[in-house]
């Protein structure tokens, strides 16, 4: 029995290690910033570089490092983020997005989730997910707006 607890601790302190690991990758601005260009799309036509000089320009090393990564803003919750970046959007000027209501300048949220030791057949892939207008009584149709 006292083995096998023992078993669960280490297991859980790779785990913890490899997940640290991970994080130090994704901390690096060139690494950020061939992820971006792949995935998102208003970053593809803009050079490696350009995009590494959106990333948070705070920051002016190579390597970045995470915001807060606990919210509190919510009341009554708490929102916990593995690596908190920011990244401007390249067709807008606004890098703080909006405040109180002003519903016109609200930020895209982008999550990146990388998972690692999956099934094979999940190999190699790059799936998106996004929240979209579905009418369920009536025919009202919002225009969609690019930002």
């Amino acid at each position: 029995m006292e083995d096998q607890k023992e078993w669960k601790e280490i297991m859980r302190e790779a785990k913890r290690l490899y997940d640290e690991q991970c994080k130090k990758i994704l901390s690096y601005k060139q690494i950020l910033a061939y992820i971006f260009k792949e995935c998102l799309e208003e970053y593809k036509d803009l050079s490696l570089e350009k995009i590494q000089e959106l990333l948070d320009e705070e920051q002016s090393h190579d390597k970045m490092i995470s915001k807060n990564v606990e919210d509190q803003s919510i009341r009554g919750s708490m929102i916990r983020y593995d690596l908190l970046y920011k990244l401007r959007n390249p067709q807008r000027n606004d890098p703080e997005g909006f405040e109180e209501d002003d519903f016109d300048n609200i930020q895209k949220v982008i999550t990146l989730w990388i998972c690692l030791r999956h099934a094979r057949y999940k190999d190699n892939t790059i799936n998106t997910y996004r929240i979209e207008e579905r009418n369920i009584v009536g025919h009202l149709k919002h225009a969609k707006k690019v930002l």
